[in-house]
């Protein structure tokens, strides 16, 4: 299993890869960096594709890590998950195609989620590990960042959100009698930019099943407010859709 590790150091073929990546894809500016945490926090973004880790793992200007689906970690696991997501809704007469890269590129890809900035997610016992450390990390002073995207629909800029990671701020709380605050962030790929939005806190007085709703709510329409705010662009969604059905902003 992938875990944290706060002294694991980048391999020389890794910082190879990132600087290549870097030449191609453009540096990100950040809007509204005062509400930039100065104690570690929780920023939770839309996914936009790829653009949401990528462009966090390359840009976020602090020490941060970025919950990461396990699978995609390990080559055996990756094909089979990264077809499925990203690949499995292209047109019919193409899809071989796309099968046969996600197993090509599997090894590339879990070689490089396995050294980025992340922290294995699971969906079973071993999620126990993740909040494990997740919460060293918080307290070694880094940001967590999360996806929370999940399949349904909440509406044209993000999907509903999966609320199971509000349970790491009550962890945090029980173990450190601190309030953890989470950032909601939009990324907008199509304008090269990442744009914070007003934190909230999370309140260990109020009854964590609704504390989670009025968390995950307020995330959600800060992200889409943001979007909205932006100037008119064409959305990259969460859902496995061709690009002719890519909505925009409004």
């Amino acid at each position: 299993m992938q875990k944290y590790n706060d002294t694991k150091k980048k391999p020389v073929f890794y910082k190879f890869l990132r600087k290549i990546v870097s030449i191609f894809y453009r540096k990100r500016t950040i809007e509204n960096k005062e509400y930039l945490s100065k104690k570690p926090a929780i920023y939770v973004s839309n996914h936009a594709q790829m653009h949401g880790p990528l462009s966090n793992e390359m840009y976020f200007p602090k020490k941060k890590y970025i919950w990461c689906i396990g699978e995609v970690m390990k080559t055996k696991e990756a094909a089979k998950y990264n077809y499925q997501d990203f690949w499995s809704k292209k047109p019919l007469y193409i899809r071989w195609f796309f099968k046969l890269a996600s197993y090509l590129t599997a090894p590339l890809s879990a070689y490089v989620f396995s050294r980025a900035d992340t922290i294995a997610v699971y969906k079973d016992k071993r999620l126990a590990t993740t909040f494990k450390d997740s919460i060293r990390a918080l307290e070694n002073g880094c940001d967590i960042i999360i996806f929370p995207e999940s399949k349904d629909k909440y509406n044209h800029i993000v999907n509903e959100f999966q609320t199971g990671y509000i349970d790491l701020a009550r962890l945090y709380y029980k173990k450190n009698h601190e309030c953890i605050d989470f950032i909601p962030v939009y990324n907008a790929p199509k304008l090269k930019k990442m744009v914070l939005g007003k934190p909230i806190t999370f309140d260990p007085n109020i009854n964590i099943d609704i504390e989670k709703e009025l968390i995950s709510s307020y995330l959600k329409e800060e992200i889409t407010d943001l979007a909205l705010n932006q100037p008119l662009q064409k959305l990259l969604p969460y859902d496995n859709v061709g690009k002719k059905n890519y909505p925009y902003n409004k």
